[in-house]
């Protein structure tokens, strides 16, 4: 996690910083010939507006290329596509659907029910969430220590997001399971997960 922080800050460092004149080139004599290119292409052959103009190319359009490969920063968010983070939960989600495939043997409709939504909850909202509180921890850094706090922190925090959004770890009782699963856990997964 602490790896895949850093390598993310250092893209969004280079994105914010680039500019083809302080590239450098693999043959300092093929810089004119790149430079007059970059002004054909993006400048109509000002040398000036070219390379003005591809800097803004490479800030915005390839900045949203990388985005739509690896996901965006958001304060909320590990900055990974929920599909990468669904994946990689593969294992506790299986887990996770035995209670789908039991659940017709629970006595009641109630019983069912929660059985459904417990399953739904950790699927949809709990499983994926636990590599988003990692990275979000590791991307923060303590007075004491710089990052390695907080990813041994990760664990602990991640109980508040998992009793809040987990059906089943606060109550048992149908009713405030049904509430927290309707009027808690969808809106929070649908804030946290909305790419």
């Amino acid at each position: 996690a602490q790896r895949y922080v850093d390598a993310r800050d250092m893209i969004d460092e280079q994105l914010d910083n680039f500019s083809i004149t302080n590239t450098e080139c693999y043959d300092e004599k093929d810089r004119p010939r790149v430079e007059r290119e970059i002004a054909k292409w993006f400048g109509d052959g000002d040398r000036a507006e070219g390379i003005r103009k591809f800097d803004q190319y490479v800030k915005t359009d390839v900045r949203e290329l990388i985005e739509d490969m690896v996901g965006k920063r958001k304060p909320f968010s590990a900055g990974i596509p929920w599909l990468y983070i669904f994946l990689s939960s593969a294992g506790a989600i299986l887990v996770d659907i035995i209670m789908f495939a039991t659940c017709y043997t629970q006595p009641t409709w109630q019983d069912r029910l929660y059985e459904i939504v417990a399953g739904a909850s950790c699927i949809l909202v709990g499983t994926p969430m636990v590599p988003v509180v990692f990275i979000w921890c590791a991307s923060k850094r303590c007075r004491l220590g710089g990052k390695a706090p907080m990813i041994l922190l990760a664990p602990i925090i991640f109980q508040i997001p998992q009793c809040l959004l987990i059906i089943g770890t606060l109550s048992a009782d149908f009713t405030f399971a049904m509430l927290q699963f309707f009027c808690f856990t969808l809106p929070i997964g649908a804030v946290v997960f909305r790419d």
